[in-house]
């Protein structure tokens, strides 16, 4: 259909149903678009509405890197430590001396399980129970980025596989009283 503004703009727009709702799209200024040319995207239009897709352009939505993601995840669970700000300082130790340095500035996107393998290989074994933390607070801020939306999985899944597992020390028994 045609569409003219109040201010006598003119512009071709379409009114299709799109997943069930209808919705209103616009197809450019008239100046620009011919007539032909707006009907060639009413064709392919429709022909994505009713293959059950969405014609409408996306929204680019800003990814953020991981410092950002984990900051958030620092920031949602604040009100729940009940510490003074121990447990907040610690978790932003452990990634300021363990994450950062590989995995501050990459896209939350772009995180895999080789670079989460990256942060945690070096100090699995060296230091076991900082190891756990870090690994804990990695993932949950990756679980935190999948419930956003901004990820589709977490690479976490994969991981027990490709790291060693812990190996406790033998017991020893103390000695028999005589």
């Amino acid at each position: 259909m045609l569409v003219v503004d109040p201010s006598g703009a003119r512009r071709w727009a379409q009114r299709p149903v799109i997943l069930g709702k209808r919705r209103d799209l616009g197809l450019g200024s008239c100046e620009l678009a011919p007539l032909a040319e707006a009907r060639e995207r009413i064709r392919e239009n429709r022909k994505t509405a009713r293959a059950s897709g969405d014609p409408r352009p996306k929204r680019q939505r800003v990814v953020p890197t991981f410092r950002e993601a984990a900051e958030k995840v620092i920031e949602v669970r604040r009100p729940t430590w009940t510490d003074g700000g121990k447990s907040e300082g610690q978790w932003r130790r452990s990634f300021r001396d363990h994450v950062f340095a590989r995995l501050g500035e990459r896209p939350v996107d772009a995180i895999g399980t080789a670079e989460v393998l990256a942060v945690l290989t070096p100090i699995w074994g060296a230091k076991p129970m900082t190891a756990r933390r870090v690994c804990q607070r990695v993932d949950s801020v990756l679980r935190w980025v999948v419930a956003t939306g901004f990820s589709g999985d977490n690479p976490f899944a994969a991981l027990d596989m490709a790291l060693p597992a812990k190996s406790s020390p033998p017991r020893r028994h103390h000695a028999a009283l005589p």
